[in-house]
């Protein structure tokens, strides 16, 4: 009885203290992504972390054919982000985003709604916008910039 006890004693706080962390970025193999992408001429800049375990991932057509790509990174427990890039003009409401720094850049963010995180570099627009459907979890702010920053030039071979 007495061990008993002292076991619960002893697992109980570990056990805690492993659920109280935070979920970091995690790497994930980009070659997923590239697999599903039919355009030979593909160079753009992917994201090598992402904040949750990778279960599928979905190339989607750009919104009104506009140049770039569309991708969901859908989550094991119901997470998603959406990347949207694209070399076209991106016009976009800054009312309720705050200014962030992702590495040299200036980016926007908002949690109003799905939590976004817009910027430019380079010419090209990048969106990331997450959703969680069956998860209660929700990525940081700090997260999504980790996820931003990332991002990795790939150029399809």
């Amino acid at each position: 009885m007495m061990k008993r006890a002292l076991m619960t004693l002893l697992i109980v706080p570990l056990l805690i203290s492993c659920s109280n962390q935070s979920s970091d970025v995690q790497d994930y193999n980009v070659s997923k992504v590239l697999n599903k992408i039919e355009d030979e001429n593909f160079n753009s800049a992917l994201p090598t972390q992402l904040p949750f375990k990778l279960d599928l991932i979905q190339v989607k057509p750009t919104p009104k054919g506009q140049p770039g790509h569309f991708i969901e990174y859908i989550g094991k427990q119901g997470q998603m982000i959406e990347l949207f890039v694209t070399t076209s003009e991106v016009n976009f409401n800054k009312e309720n985003f705050s200014e962030v720094s992702i590495i040299d850049q200036k980016g926007w963010y908002t949690e109003q709604g799905p939590q976004i995180l817009a910027w430019k570099q380079n010419n090209t627009h990048y969106k990331l916008s997450y959703y969680s459907f069956k998860s209660d979890k929700d990525v940081t702010k700090e997260q999504m910039v980790q996820v931003a920053e990332s991002l990795e030039f790939i150029k399809k071979k």
